[in-house]
């Protein structure tokens, strides 16, 4: 995709749904954000293309507070990417920030993780999302714990 102000975009299938689809969008700024948001809409392409599914696209912006490693335009076909959704309680932002930091810095132990990228929706302060890269499903497996306290979904890349 050849914008200004875009850095990549890629799309990714759901491991668990065929039919779950999820594309990135990584902006150089948010200043452009607004102005993207009313070139998608106004596309033909991306209207239609919204037509093949059953409800609106959920779509959220993420303030990135935190990368380490690869980062989303340096993963390839067929890696995967795991995605996490929590909200904090209210005034626990911070706290969850720094949960999600140390969850991140130890996925780094496990073979097979490529990346992460964690920050806030753009429209809840309280709602955090994680995103991570991962080589192989394998790999993402041994990354969740015993007992899960929120979903984390999988995908891989198509584009």
């Amino acid at each position: 995709m050849e914008q200004k102000g875009v850095r990549s975009y890629t799309a990714w299938q759901s491991s668990n749904d065929s039919k779950s689809l999820m594309t990135v969008l990584w902006l150089e700024d948010g200043e452009y954000a607004d102005d993207i948001a009313m070139l998608m809409s106004q596309s033909s392409f991306y209207t239609e293309s919204l037509k093949m599914f059953s409800g609106p696209a959920d779509m959220k912006r993420v303030r990135v507070t935190t990368k380490m490693g690869k980062a989303i335009d340096q993963t390839d076909t067929n890696d995967y990417l795991s995605i996490s959704h929590r909200i904090a309680e209210p005034g626990m932002t911070d706290e969850m920030e720094d949960e999600l930091e140390g969850i991140f810095q130890d996925l780094q132990a496990i073979d097979g993780f490529m990346g992460s990228i964690h920050g806030t929706n753009d429209a809840l302060d309280e709602e955090m999302i994680g995103l991570a890269f991962w080589a192989n499903e394998e790999a993402f497996r041994k990354s969740l714990p015993r007992k899960m306290m929120y979903s984390v979904d999988l995908f891989r890349r198509l584009v």
